[in-house]
């Protein structure tokens, strides 16, 4: 009996080991829930001046509205200068900004591109489907630069302002 119990406890103790290391397989490193994931289609920048899922929307005359949320992170007031854009190869759009700056009080989210909003910047020819290079300057913070794409204009976007 005793020569029976010793390979049985042997077995179990293998099968254990086996069961316990199947988890530390390199496959599992790539797992998708280990993987960055961003669930809005807009792109982020944070820094003093967060630029939160900026992206540009299609209008049907060819330009593209800039729709973002635009939160000043510092105890200071501070205000968009300017917005530029260009293409990913280097291509400069022509971009419609508006007349007065852009007021952004500490802690509140801006929003730009809001029907019937303030900030609402309009770029003209932004190719649907590929990314802009959108650079924000501010009156006190670090300008700003992100990539964000360019959709269609769909139910989704309706808040957002046409050109």
């Amino acid at each position: 009996m005793r020569t029976l119990r010793r390979p049985i406890s042997l077995a179990a103790a293998v099968a254990a080991a086996a069961l316990a290391l199947s988890g530390c397989s390199d496959t599992n490193f790539g797992a998708q829930t280990s993987q960055p994931y961003q669930a809005g289609i807009g792109a982020n920048l944070r820094g003093d001046i967060d630029v939160l899922n900026a992206l540009l929307v299609a209008n049907p005359d060819g330009t593209a509205t800039v729709s973002a949320g635009v939160v000043n992170q510092t105890d200071t007031k501070d205000a968009i200068t300017g917005v530029t854009a260009t293409t990913l190869d280097g291509t400069t759009l022509t971009v419609e900004a508006p007349a007065t700056e852009m007021a952004l009080p500490p802690a509140k989210i801006v929003p730009l591109g809001e029907s019937g909003g303030a900030g609402v910047y309009v770029v003209e020819d932004a190719p649907i489907g590929k990314y802009v290079r959108l650079t924000v300057t501010f009156s006190s913070a670090a300008t700003a630069t992100i990539e964000a794409p360019v959709v269609t204009r769909g139910e989704s976007y309706e808040e957002v302002a046409t050109g």
